[in-house]
Formats: C-alpha cells, structure tokens, sequence
C-alpha cells in the first residue's frame, strides 16, 4: 500500500537534507514546497511537520521553517597514560611511543588523549575518580596504561585506577608490562613485546660474536624483565653446558632509586670483577650509561666486553658506538591496543589476555665484534 503523499514529500527532502542541498538560508517555505511538488498547502505542511517531527527542521511561528544543523559526530577517542622512568631521554622516548599510537587512531578517525593524566606523579584516591568521570565526560573508548615499574605505591594508584575504569564501563589494555610485582596476575588485558624471544636472540648473537661469559642486568619485579631474562637464561644454558667447566648464569641488578652515574659505575665494575665479555641490559638507558663507564675504564666495546639493550629508544642510536637491541614493534602494538580495547567493548566478561607480538633484533656497534674486526684487517683507507 502506498504511503500518503505528504511522506513521499517528507522523504524527498530529508535525501536532499542529508545530501546538503538545502541550507539555512534557501530552506523552501510551505507556498515553495507546495509549488515545486503539485500539492496542496495543507499536504505541503504536513510534509514539513513530518520533517520537523524527524528532527531535521524547526519550525518558528510565521517565520517559516529552518534546518536544524546536525550534531557533529565526536571523533574516537582513547586516553594513553605512559608512566615512563625519568631520565634525559623520558621526552623523546614518550613521543616515539605517543606518535605510533596517534598515527594507528587517526587511521581509525580517532585521537589519542595523552592530556587527561599527569604527565609526572600519582593521583591521590579522589583524583582517581575525577579522572575517570573526565574519561566518561570525554567518551574515552579505553584507556592505554604503561605501568610504572619503579614503586607499590605507583602500583597501587594504577589498580584503583584500573577498577574505577572497569566499574565504568572503560577498557583498560596495559602496554608492554603488568603492573609491578613478582607473579602479578593480569588485572586487565595486555599487549606486549615478545620478551623471551628478545632474550634468546641477543644471547645467542653474543654467543656468536665469541662471547663465552655472557651476563644480564634486570632492575624490578616487573614481568617485562622477568620475561626477557628468562630468554637470557634458555639461550644461555645449551652453550653454557657445553663449556669446561660449565658456564654460570651472571644477573646484576640495578636499583631504579639509585643515581644513574652511580648505577652504571657500579655495573660496570661487577662486569668487570665477574670477567664478562657479554652484557645484555634490560633496556637501552642502562646499556649506554654501561658503555660509558667500560670507555672510561678504557674497556674497548666491542672487543672486550659487548653490550646488547632492549626497545630500540632513541638513545640507542644517540652516540658514536650505536646499541644492538631488540626493537620493540611499536606500530604493532599500537594496532593491536586499540583493537584490544574495542574486543573489550564488545566481550566485557572474558578473562584477561596477553598478546605478545615479535619484535626484531637490530644489529649495532656495541655488539658486532665480527664487523669490527673485518674493518681493523682492512687498515686505514
């Protein structure tokens, strides 16, 4: 059965509404519409009184009839919190991370809000709660956590913040690490580096550069380097057994409240004492700080003692004798995050899950004993 005429109108020009034909200012009035479509006055106002009962126009008095303009569409919107540790390279090292998550959102139409958290410090218990209703304000879609892994009380201030967010209906996906602590189960979802696998390739590489005494610097309880020196260790233990007598695993630790200068002065004579020819650091920071103090105690890198971090920051690459390291994905996790959040979205009761996405190991300097000594045979140029 055909719908009355005055629908079919309304229908015509709600098309040519949303196709931007009609604007504030050429709207048709009552007599126009009447006019253009053959009908009566009385069918052309009931067309109009169909358009304003859609939402499309208003009517005003004698003043005829105006387009409501539409709601802009908010663009997607996800919230970052990259608790990073302070050091000279902090600013550069939370761009890097923040524009490979900003470039995956603008693929998506969205934005990555890195404004809605401090960029230093805690939130006290109340803040926690204001942030959150800002986040529900701001129709955040999830937010991104990379936990601090320097103290319980940053690790305490991260869960309520965790629990506020799933109470309210926000995803949370953790980037690279769990919160702080030993045997820590995951409170949310969590995208990560493939960690082990970073620890086996830089082993085995030292391995293959002739290092025989090959040791490892962790710093805290986080699952990130707990991960990468189980990989030190499974790559260790094949060649290690092999050897007369039998290779030792070697972990140093660095403790994350200590000076730096003092840290690595104090790595580099364990190094030392412990007569390593091979070093891999939790990171790059400590990596080059490490290389630093071996140069001044005139170790020759990568001859006597080479040096492998992890993530690719931008201090690997900052110096004369570049960092070998194992790259963390960084575009790749940053798709992977958002598409967690929205699966969250949608599966809200599914227990927690651990993706982890392979990196790659990059080959510099510090580490590429065989590259050196091809350079040293060829003599000066």
């Amino acid at each position: 059965m055909a719908q009355p005429r005055y629908l079919d109108i309304a229908d015509r020009v709600e098309e040519q509404i949303r196709a931007g034909q009609w604007t504030e200012s050429n709207f048709p009035t009552v007599r126009n519409l009447a006019r253009e479509h053959s009908v009566s006055i009385v069918t052309a106002s009931r067309a109009m009184q169909a358009l304003r009962d859609r939402g499309l126009i208003q009517i005003v008095g004698r003043s005829g009839a105006y387009l409501i303009p539409p709601t802009p569409t908010k663009a997607k919107a996800w919230a970052a919190w990259l608790r990073l540790t302070p050091g000279p390279f902090e600013h550069a090292t939370r761009s890097m991370i923040l524009s490979a998550f900003q470039r995956h959102a603008e693929s998506l139409g969205g934005d990555i809000r890195s404004d809605l958290f401090p960029e230093k410090g805690n939130l006290a218990r109340t803040a926690v709660d204001t942030a959150v209703e800002s986040l529900q304000a701001e129709g955040v879609l999830g937010v991104l956590l990379l936990p601090s892994r320097v103290s319980t009380i940053d690790t305490e201030c991260e869960l309520m913040l965790i629990e506020r967010c799933q109470s309210a209906g926000i995803p949370v996906v953790l980037v690279e690490r769990n919160l702080r602590g030993a045997q820590r189960e995951l409170p949310c979802d969590l995208v990560s580096s493939d960690d082990f696998l970073g620890g086996v390739l830089a082993t085995r590489h030292l391995q293959e550069q002739g290092c025989r005494r090959i040791g490892f610097v962790s710093s805290s309880p986080t699952s990130s380097h707990t991960t990468r020196m189980g990989g030190y260790l499974a790559g260790l233990i094949p060649d290690a057994a092999s050897q007369d007598p039998p290779q030792m695993p070697v972990v140093l630790w660095q403790d994350p409240t200590q000076p730096p200068r003092e840290a690595y002065q104090r790595l580099a004579q364990q190094a030392l004492d412990a007569e390593l020819d091979g070093m891999i650091c939790y990171q790059d920071y400590t990596a080059v700080g490490l290389i630093m103090e071996l140069m001044k105690r005139r170790v020759r890198v990568p001859e006597q003692i080479s040096v492998v971090g992890f993530d690719n920051l931008p201090i690997s690459e900052a110096y004369a004798v570049g960092v070998t390291t194992y790259a963390f994905p960084y575009p790749a996790i940053a798709a992977q995050a958002l598409r967690m959040i929205e699966d969250r979205r949608t599966r809200p009761s599914v227990p927690p899950l651990h993706v982890v996405l392979r990196g790659e190991l990059v080959v510099r300097e510090s580490s590429n004993r065989s590259e050196r000594e091809k350079n040293s045979q060829k003599g000066p140029q």
